[in-house]
């Protein structure tokens, strides 16, 4: 086992090409590989199904200076940058996934969805 390249300097002078140096590799020797049982196959989806997550509907946006921010008063009314009537967007985990318009059920906001965007339906129905 003398003639291995087995210390720094070996490799090193092996790599810079030196003729002196000592030019024998040892093959490597794999165990065999096992057979693993496989799960059954089953959807994505079916493992997601008890996951939660956050739907908002936003109704506008203002911008506003930190003066002003600093002066708001209960009872103030900010402007948005919405009309009454127009289109809501909604979001899942902050991520905008449709529109749709709000409506008022025995004193409740709810949202009534338009458009969804680039959601297939296909794509989350479970398979089978």
């Amino acid at each position: 086992m003398d003639d291995l390249l087995s210390t720094e300097e070996d490799l090193s002078s092996f790599f810079l090409g030196k003729k002196d140096a000592v030019k024998k590799v040892k093959k490597v020797q794999f165990s065999p590989l096992q057979k693993v049982a496989v799960a059954e196959k089953s959807s994505s989806l079916s493992k997601l199904r008890d996951l939660k997550l956050t739907i908002s509907a936003e109704m506008g946006r203002t911008t506003i200076t930190i003066r002003d921010l600093l002066a708001l008063k209960e009872g103030a009314v900010l402007e948005l940058d919405k009309l009454a009537g127009e289109m809501t967007d909604i979001y899942v985990n902050e991520h905008k996934i449709a529109q749709g318009e709000v409506l008022v059920i025995n004193d409740v906001f709810g949202v009534r969805l338009n458009f969804i965007n680039c959601i297939k339906k296909a794509n989350l129905r479970e398979e089978g």
